[in-house]
């Protein structure tokens, strides 16, 4: 009796331990990223505004990603995928955490944008036919104004819906900096091409005041917010202090080249960049009494490809932060320029990946990292088993940078290292082993692997298919992008049409090389995907022009496959190629608009385009390639990799990749490879509070058991 009553005293608190992990494990429904990596942008970082009551500090640039920095740790707090291209603008809302930024579309147009930071929703969005010149929020935070380059440069929006408000409609030339009174009844504008301060009444549209001065000045900066009244400027050989109310020049400084100009008001220290020797470089200026003088201030170790610079939010007692053309966001300290570095560049960024049951292989360049755990084991449990996990890394040189595929448990690899060979990885010995090699030793453009045998495509246009039960074959054709193949249909190949009447997907008979058309128009086919199940063929096809395309994903199917239905549709390129049929979820996955969406067969022939069943955002990244089996997992623009589980969606994990180790986040904790690497993460347990807990504190301990939200 005493046996079975600790056993079951050991039952219950086995079932308590375990529904303690399911609670830990599970998601909280909409929360954002808790953990983030002290990673900057993938590509140059554009603009920079600050939060005016905390310490905060926001960066966006060409990957179009805001990065909210916290100063006072520092620390990267959050990280939000605002759009799919260039954010070239930002300002911050004087009283409410809000910001509006540009996001620039094509060489002549873009969107502006309003969102709000609490509540992580979009305000307004305004389409613009160019960039602007200038952006600010009104003192009061009322309204936008914002100017274009153009003859009736200026426009007034309401801050918070957007709504155009009607001050000063008549054109009166470029202007290259607004200046809005306190009382936000007048403005004051800089038309650079005559050198006037033009002072106007908003409600009226009256001209009260101008004011000639330099023309064609620089930078114009205010230095003086008590007043008003000096603004820091430059022109082609100097550094200027400006009366914008006499327009007179009270001080000059010889400096040049002049790149950008920014005022801290907490210590009155004028920084300007500029170029020394080839690479950019800092001087400090203060103003006073009349005159421009040097100060004692030299940031250290200016970053070689800093671009742009803005002042620290005043809280912090002055400094400065830059920006840099690779990425990097860095951190001028008031007192002495001393340099924080608060995010660099992706230094390993992940290309690909591919699924083998409880296995995750991730490449990176010539290295293939090879993720081993139940996790990934195939379940359709409710319950996730993450009881270990194995991590190897090897290097193949001679091969890469690697592409990788997968098929049942075979992973195969190829690069241009050896052109035209493909290898299949040994799973217990980790090494590459010869299996398919091209005599003419042409590139290999991507390789499909399937139950009914092999595919290739070679850079010169070759499709080889090494059929399972028959003969090779080849076909050629220009331009082609991507092909599959199937007994039941054949060939099928995606290319770049010549012409109107030329297809862009084509069916091919490999006996007697007949090809027939399949009506999904436009001028490229990118991708293809094929369900055998419901023989269906799916495609992402490129419509309208090359410089200003639309991305559609055609279902095509399934009577006949001459005939296509477009479901999913993007304004431009793809941002994202990937497109993958999984048969065990009867859906085709695809990234073309940056997140990972799922549209099933059915779905789609009852809803309307643009619907689909599962739209995996939740890792808050631009998706650009993607992976199926037990999970999905995708290969993010900024070299992460993000895991879902395939059943329900769930987001479990981002996996960072860094010189030192790896990462791997999810909403319950964390694991990485040792304490080098867990000196860039961050941890936020909520927006509102400042400091992070300790880290240690979020470590996974394994085993752990994850509950999905299905």
């Amino acid at each position: 009796m005493m046996e079975a009553l600790l056993r079951d005293r050991y039952r219950q608190t086995l079932l308590g331990a375990v529904l303690t992990l399911l609670l830990l494990a599970a998601p909280a429904a909409g929360a954002g990223d808790r953990f983030t990596v002290r990673i900057g942008h993938t590509g140059a970082v554009r603009a920079i505004a600050y939060h005016p009551e905390h310490s905060i500090v926001y960066t966006v640039g060409d990957d179009g990603k805001m990065l909210v920095w916290d100063l006072s740790v520092p620390g990267l707090r959050r990280q939000i995928q605002l759009a799919n291209g260039p954010i070239t603008r930002i300002a911050h809302h004087p009283t409410r955490n809000q910001v509006v930024f540009y996001v620039r579309d094509t060489v002549t147009s873009g969107r502006l944008i309003a969102y709000d930071l609490d509540a992580d929703t979009t305000l307004f969005v305004r389409n613009l036919d160019s960039e602007p010149v200038s952006l600010m929020y009104s003192p009061a935070g009322t309204f936008v104004v914002y100017a274009l380059s153009g003859f009736q440069s200026l426009f007034f929006v309401g801050s918070q819906e957007g709504d155009q408000r009607p001050y000063l409609a008549s054109g009166f030339g470029i202007v290259s900096f607004v200046q809005v009174a306190r009382s936000e009844r007048n403005i004051m504008t800089y038309v650079p091409s005559r050198g006037e301060f033009i002072y106007w009444e908003l409600s009226t549209g009256r001209e009260l005041q101008t004011v000639r001065t330099q023309s064609r000045l620089q930078f114009p900066t205010l230095i003086d917010p008590t007043s008003q009244r000096l603004l820091a400027a430059a022109d082609s050989e100097s550094l200027l202090i400006v009366d914008n109310l006499t327009g007179r020049i009270e001080a000059r400084y010889p400096v040049a080249p002049v790149r950008g100009i920014a005022f801290s008001e907490a210590n009155d220290l004028i920084l300007v960049l500029t170029e020394q020797f080839g690479r950019p470089s800092t001087l400090a200026f203060q103003y006073r009494n009349g005159r421009l003088t040097r100060a004692f201030y030299q940031p250290q170790n200016l970053h070689a490809l800093t671009q742009v610079i803005s002042p620290a939010p005043p809280r912090l007692g002055g400094g400065f932060i830059g920006g840099s053309a690779d990425g990097t966001v860095s951190y001028y300290a008031s007192n002495n320029g001393r340099l924080t570095t608060l995010g660099g560049p992706p230094e390993v960024s992940a290309s690909a990946t591919a699924l083998i049951d409880g296995r995750l292989f991730v490449t990176a360049g010539s290295e293939l990292l090879t993720f081993e755990s139940d996790l990934f084991a195939v379940s359709d449990d409710e319950v996730l088993t993450f009881s270990s996990l194995r991590v190897d890394r090897r290097s193949f040189e001679r091969i890469g940078p690697l592409s990788i595929a997968a098929h049942g448990t075979t992973l195969y690899l190829w690069g241009p290292g050896e052109p035209g060979a493909i290898f299949t990885y040994d799973l217990t010995r980790r090494t590459a082993v010869e299996h398919y090699r091209d005599q003419a030793g042409s590139a290999i453009q991507t390789a499909l692997f399937t139950d009914d045998g092999m595919l290739v495509v070679h850079r010169d246009g070759r499709v080889v298919v090494v059929p399972t039960d028959g003969q090779r074959f080849t076909y050629t054709a220009t331009g082609v992008q991507d092909a599959l193949w199937s007994p039941t249909i054949g060939l099928v190949i995606a290319r770049a049409s010549s012409g109107p009447l030329d297809a862009p997907i084509l069916i091919v008979d490999p006996r007697t090389r007949e090809t027939v058309p399949v009506d999904a128009p436009g001028f490229v086919a990118q991708r293809l995907a094929y369900s055998s199940e419901t023989n269906t063929l799916y495609a992402i096809v490129l419509q309208g022009s090359p410089s200003s395309p639309t991305s559609r994903l055609y279902q095509i199917g399934n009577r006949g496959l001459e005939r296509g239905t477009p479901i999913l549709e993007h304004a431009g390129s793809p941002i994202g190629r990937s497109l993958v049929w999984d048969s065990r979820a009867m859906r085709v996955y695809t990234t073309m608009t940056g997140r990972v969406a799922g549209v099933s067969p059915q779905s789609a022939n009852e809803r309307g385009n643009n619907d689909v069943d599962v739209e995996l955002d939740r890792a808050q990244r631009l998706a650009t390639s993607i992976s199926v089996a037990s999970l999905v997992a995708a290969t993010n623009a900024d070299g992460t990799v993000s895991l879902w589980y395939r059943a329900g969606g769930t987001h479990l994990a981002d996996v960072t990749l860094l010189p030192d180790g790896w990462l791997v986040t999810g909403a319950t904790g964390f694991l990485s490879s040792g304490s080098r690497v867990e000196r860039l993460l961050s941890y936020f347990p909520e927006r509102e509070t400042g400091r992070p807990e300790e880290l240690a504190d979020r470590r996974m301990e394994l085993p752990l058991y994850i509950r999905p939200n299905l």
